[in-house]
């Protein structure tokens, strides 16, 4: 069979997060119950989603804040042993919480594989400074990107949180998700607690119960009735066909101009 590679996967480790941004992408504030994923939970993701992907990209882990879950230097530690299978481990977090010594020390054995991202987001990163101090004394790098002021990355967020269904057919959804941005340039597969999705949109949606996803719309990385040619047949088909999110969501506009832009992180 084809080879299967992930240009991007993002393994949610934690609903929990340190802010209630009202235009989150995630809808973590939704959450009425969050909570952190299991070490076992999330190793086991890891563990299936190499068994399902020949090849990652980037290998990234989510949430919510990933510093709430503070089982990760474990994970991190684990991830090793499929370090030849990914380019790179991604992590981004919004300053608000400080890595501890354990974290700093395992991300420091990625070396240049490790793409540590902050996102400033002003007064509500209150821990940025300290943050920034504590990637370089374990040496590591990192990059800021600011989403205060009015030079706002990509411009600032898009309302995505409104959730009407368009009332298309999946012709009209086809056509018009065909370059959603998620799909065409990220390809942003993500996985929460044995789910494996094609973007963070359908993950989130489906967890919250927005929408109830067709069979089609993930894999059930659990199911040990199915086989692993049919979990990877489902993933390729993934970009083929509009998910049930996509009759809910905005991202195909994001590259139109259409869309209006709102200052990041404004707080519920």
């Amino acid at each position: 069979m084809d080879s299967l590679i992930a240009r991007r996967l993002a393994i949610v480790t934690t609903t929990r997060c340190t802010l209630r941004c009202k235009l989150c992408s995630n809808f973590m504030p939704m959450f009425t119950e969050p909570e952190d994923v299991p070490y076992t939970e999330i190793i086991a993701d890891i563990d299936h989603a190499f068994e399902l992907f020949d090849r990652v990209e980037w290998l990234q882990f989510v949430g919510g804040e990933i510093f709430m879950n503070r089982c990760m230097a474990d994970v991190y530690d684990y991830c090793l042993k499929y370090g030849g299978r990914f380019d790179k481990l991604v992590l981004m977090t919004n300053a608000t919480l400080i890595p501890s010594k354990e974290e700093l020390t395992a991300l420091s054995r990625y070396g240049k594989k490790l793409e540590a991202q902050i996102s400033d987001y002003g007064e509500l990163s209150y821990k940025i400074k300290e943050t920034c101090e504590a990637y370089k004394s374990a040496g590591i790098s990192f990059q800021l990107k600011n989403y205060h002021g009015s030079a706002q990355h990509f411009g600032g967020w898009i309302d995505n949180t409104r959730f009407a269904d368009s009332g298309e057919t999946e012709a009209e959804t086809q056509k018009r998700t065909a370059k959603c941005s998620q799909a065409s340039n990220g390809r942003n597969m993500h996985i929460l607690r044995g789910r494996l999705y094609r973007c963070a949109v359908s993950c989130f949606m489906s967890e919250l119960n927005i929408i109830q996803p067709d069979k089609r719309d993930f894999v059930d990385l659990n199911d040990g009735t199915v086989s692993i040619d049919e979990k990877r047949k489902t993933a390729k088909m993934f970009y083929k066909h509009p998910v049930q999110a996509c009759r809910r969501c905005l991202w195909s506009e994001t590259d139109t101009g259409k869309l209006q832009r709102f200052p990041a992180a404004e707080q519920l």
